[in-house]
């Protein structure tokens, strides 16, 4: 009966232990290939990148001597690439979606999405959005809007140094 028991446990132990390393193991791989996209897609656009930030399925990363700003959204059957050049921008904000819910009787804020609103002048595309939070993709804040705002600071930071581009 005691044999029993000690099989069964070990089995159990044994189990969990597997379970527990294939888990780490899909998140080292995922990390892994996460890091390759995004030296590749740099290195594609003649980056270096200077200052970085990983979250969620997200990457945003600064290049200040080329002054441009590489940001990737790791979706399950696509990657979204989006490079900005810093010196094009006229302005950056945060937008934010927001919906007020009862919890506990009372009311909260809810955030749905956030985003990065960057203007940009000379460009057939007049704006681009960053995605930093979306509730249908990942369903738990991690700090988004404190990360937002920091990115902001960066980008704007940018614009007011800068140069006036001279007519020839």
């Amino acid at each position: 009966m005691d044999i029993f028991f000690i099989t069964i446990s070990a089995l159990l132990i044994l189990a969990i232990f597997i379970s527990f390393l294939l888990f780490n193991k899909a998140g080292v791989d995922f990390v892994k290939s996460m890091t390759q996209k995004i030296n590749e897609e740099a290195k594609n656009n003649g980056l270096t990148i200077t200052q970085q930030e990983y979250w969620a399925n997200n990457y945003i990363g600064l290049d200040t001597e080329n002054r441009k700003l590489l940001f990737m959204k790791f979706l399950d059957t696509e990657t979204q690439k989006t490079v900005v050049h810093l010196d094009d921008v006229i302005k950056c904000e945060v937008m934010q979606n927001i919906k007020n819910i009862k919890r506990n009787g009372k009311n909260e804020p809810l955030l749905l999405q956030l985003d990065l609103k960057i203007s940009i002048i000379n460009s057939a595309k007049e704006q681009e959005t960053l995605n930093f939070f979306d509730i249908n993709l990942v369903s738990k804040e991690d700090l988004e809007m404190k990360r937002a705002k920091k990115w902001v600071s960066i980008i704007n930071s940018f614009i007011h140094t800068n140069t006036p581009k001279l007519a020839a």
